[in-house]
């Protein structure tokens, strides 16, 4: 009679070590941050800050000369 109580012949090849046990691979998605968000939306390399970055800097530009001239 076996010491185990459950011999199976799958557990045996385990106990073996002729299998390795599987492992299961998950990702958590967490929730973001406002910030991160943020970040994600309009920070830097975003379209936003490449390209309306630059438009609100000239425009800005432009109100300034307007306003000291």
């Amino acid at each position: 009679m076996s010491s185990k109580p459950f011999g199976t012949p799958a557990q045996d090849l385990l106990d073996d070590g002729q299998i390795e046990e599987p492992t299961i691979h998950y990702t958590v998605n967490k929730k973001k941050t406002l910030k991160e968000m943020w970040d994600h939306q309009y920070g830097e390399g975003t379209r936003f800050d490449l390209d309306y970055g630059k438009l609100i800097i000239l425009a800005l530009c432009i109100y300034i000369a307007i306003k000291v001239s």
